[in-house]
């Protein structure tokens, strides 16, 4: 019995490693995918939003930790997407002509393009155009850098985002509200309904 055990104990040792590694790994076994990886290791709300620098449709330039004075809602998308992103950008068209009907003018809407080779200024500003221009909102592509560290960055902020086999963006639809303090203060599943929105908004967050 003694010699079995003995026999046993690295076996033993190698499961309760392995054991520990995922624990660590799943958060504690909050997080079995990438996808609740992401959401389960981002910092908690209120934060201040990643710097990241930006070149809006007409040439501007922004950064997101920068932005303060009103509030901002943060969306993301693409052109060529066949996913989630028609319905959100038809949502955001309704959100922005309600928000503009109530005389709601201290709220900006953006979109930032997840695929920044494909999705150029001057098709972004076709797109902005085509809306009718909206002052209130900005499609925005970020400063040139890696598509890794881009989507590092939005990780970091809780949104799951990766590429398909095809290297196609897929990402969830999360958008993020800052507040005039420049602060990330909520986050939505898809685009907010316009009294969802004033009532958060109202809190004074």
């Amino acid at each position: 019995m003694i010699s079995l055990g003995r026999a046993a104990f690295p076996g033993l040792a190698a499961l309760f490693f392995v054991w520990m590694v995922f624990y660590g790994w799943t958060l504690g076994f909050k997080a079995f995918t990438s996808y609740a990886y992401v959401v389960a290791s981002a910092a908690p709300m209120p934060k201040v939003p990643p710097k990241l620098a930006l070149t809006d449709q007409s040439g501007g330039t922004w950064s997101l930790d920068q932005l303060k004075g009103q509030y901002h809602l943060i969306t993301f998308g693409y052109l060529n997407c066949t996913g989630t992103c028609p319905i959100s950008q038809a949502e955001l068209n309704q959100l922005n002509d309600q928000l503009l009907l109530r005389g709601q003018t201290h709220f900006n809407l953006w979109t930032l393009t997840l695929d920044p080779e494909g999705d150029r200024l001057e098709l972004l500003k076709h797109t902005w155009d085509f809306k009718g221009a909206p002052q209130n909102w900005r499609m925005a592509s970020p400063t040139p850098m890696g598509r890794e560290a881009y989507f590092e960055i939005l990780r970091n902020m809780g949104m799951w985002v990766d590429e398909d086999r095809f290297g196609n963006p897929i990402h969830d639809n999360l958008s993020f509200l800052i507040n005039p303090q420049g602060l990330l203060v909520r986050s939505y599943q898809g685009i907010p309904e316009l009294n969802r929105l004033l009532a958060d908004t109202a809190e004074g967050q």
